[in-house]
Protein backbone atom coordinates (compact mmCIF):
# COMPACT_ATOMS: atom_id res chain seq x y z
CA UNK A 1 0.00 0.00 0.00
CA UNK A 2 2.86 2.40 0.81
CA UNK A 3 4.42 1.66 -2.59
CA UNK A 4 1.12 2.43 -4.35
CA UNK A 5 0.66 5.71 -2.50
CA UNK A 6 4.28 6.66 -3.22
CA UNK A 7 3.83 5.99 -6.93
CA UNK A 8 0.54 7.93 -7.08
CA UNK A 9 2.16 10.84 -5.22
CA UNK A 10 5.11 10.78 -7.62
CA UNK A 11 2.77 10.73 -10.62
CA UNK A 12 0.83 13.70 -9.26
CA UNK A 13 3.97 15.73 -8.58
CA UNK A 14 5.42 14.92 -12.00
CA UNK A 15 2.21 15.99 -13.73
CA UNK A 16 2.11 19.22 -11.75
CA UNK A 17 5.70 19.96 -12.74
CA UNK A 18 4.98 19.24 -16.42
CA UNK A 19 1.87 21.43 -16.53
CA UNK A 20 3.08 24.26 -14.27
CA UNK A 21 4.82 26.09 -17.09
CA UNK A 22 1.63 26.22 -19.19
CA UNK A 23 -0.96 26.94 -16.51
CA UNK A 24 -1.81 30.18 -14.74
CA UNK A 25 -3.09 28.31 -11.70
CA UNK A 26 -2.95 24.74 -10.47
CA UNK A 27 -5.94 22.88 -9.12
CA UNK A 28 -5.71 19.80 -6.93
CA UNK A 29 -8.21 16.98 -6.77
CA UNK A 30 -8.48 14.33 -4.09
CA UNK A 31 -7.94 10.78 -5.35
CA UNK A 32 -10.57 8.30 -4.28
CA UNK A 33 -9.32 4.89 -3.11
CA UNK A 34 -11.31 3.27 -5.94
CA UNK A 35 -9.10 5.16 -8.42
CA UNK A 36 -5.83 3.89 -6.96
CA UNK A 37 -4.13 1.41 -9.24
CA UNK A 38 -1.37 -0.85 -8.02
CA UNK A 39 1.28 -0.24 -10.67
CA UNK A 40 3.66 -3.15 -11.20
CA UNK A 41 7.44 -2.67 -11.27
CA UNK A 42 8.04 0.72 -12.96
CA UNK A 43 10.94 0.80 -15.45
CA UNK A 44 10.59 4.29 -16.99
CA UNK A 45 8.48 7.46 -16.75
CA UNK A 46 8.22 10.18 -19.44
CA UNK A 47 5.86 13.06 -20.23
CA UNK A 48 4.78 14.21 -23.68
CA UNK A 49 3.94 17.65 -25.15
CA UNK A 50 0.24 17.26 -24.29
CA UNK A 51 1.05 16.75 -20.61
CA UNK A 52 0.37 13.01 -20.55
CA UNK A 53 2.51 10.97 -18.22
CA UNK A 54 3.68 7.65 -19.68
CA UNK A 55 4.75 4.87 -17.30
CA UNK A 56 6.59 1.77 -18.55
CA UNK A 57 6.19 -1.35 -16.39
CA UNK A 58 6.84 -5.07 -16.47
CA UNK A 59 3.10 -5.56 -17.14
CA UNK A 60 2.34 -2.97 -19.81
CA UNK A 61 2.43 0.71 -20.67
CA UNK A 62 0.27 3.21 -18.76
CA UNK A 63 -0.81 6.72 -19.79
CA UNK A 64 -2.00 9.17 -17.16
CA UNK A 65 -3.78 12.23 -18.59
CA UNK A 66 -4.48 13.95 -15.27
CA UNK A 67 -7.86 12.27 -14.86
CA UNK A 68 -7.47 8.57 -15.55
CA UNK A 69 -4.79 5.92 -15.88
CA UNK A 70 -5.09 3.93 -19.13
CA UNK A 71 -3.29 0.60 -19.53
CA UNK A 72 -1.91 -0.57 -22.88
CA UNK A 73 -1.00 -4.25 -23.29
CA UNK A 74 -0.57 -6.87 -25.99
CA UNK A 75 -3.68 -7.33 -28.11
CA UNK A 76 -3.19 -10.00 -30.82
CA UNK A 77 -6.17 -8.63 -32.79
CA UNK A 78 -4.62 -5.12 -32.98
CA UNK A 79 -1.54 -4.77 -35.18
CA UNK A 80 -0.66 -1.48 -33.43
CA UNK A 81 -0.69 -2.85 -29.87
CA UNK A 82 2.42 -3.61 -27.84
CA UNK A 83 4.52 -6.53 -29.05
CA UNK A 84 5.02 -7.63 -25.45
CA UNK A 85 3.74 -6.42 -22.10
CA UNK A 86 7.16 -5.88 -20.54
CA UNK A 87 8.20 -2.30 -21.41
CA UNK A 88 11.68 -1.13 -20.39
CA UNK A 89 12.02 2.34 -21.92
CA UNK A 90 9.87 5.10 -23.37
CA UNK A 91 11.12 7.36 -26.18
CA UNK A 92 9.01 10.43 -26.92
Amino acid sequence: MKKTLLIISFLNLTCIYAWASTMDSIYFRAVDSSEVVNLPFVTDIQSDKEGNLWVATKEGLFRYNGYELIKYTVDPSDEYSLLKDEVHSIYI
